[in-house]
């Protein structure tokens, strides 16, 4: 995503000891809805700061390992 800052990473992690996320290991196996849900708490969580924030791109878990390999390393 992107916000007043500039790009500002997240990662969309699903618990392991929920039955509801059982095989899921990638954005794309996602439900749709849900990830329609997150986009708009993202679009608008800084409304009343008067600060816009914009959803870019969903991406995989493939650069989801790297951005924490990245982080990890600080």
């Amino acid at each position: 995503m992107r916000d007043e800052k500039g790009i500002d990473e997240k990662l969309l992690g699903v618990p392991l000891a929920d039955p509801r996320f059982d095989g899921i290991e990638d954005i794309s196996q996602v439900q749709k809805h849900w990830l329609v849900e997150i986009e708009n708490f993202f679009d608008t969580y800084k409304v009343l700061e008067k600060k816009e924030t914009r959803v870019e791109a969903w991406k995989g878990s493939k650069v989801a390992k790297a951005v924490l390999k990245k982080y990890w390393a600080k």
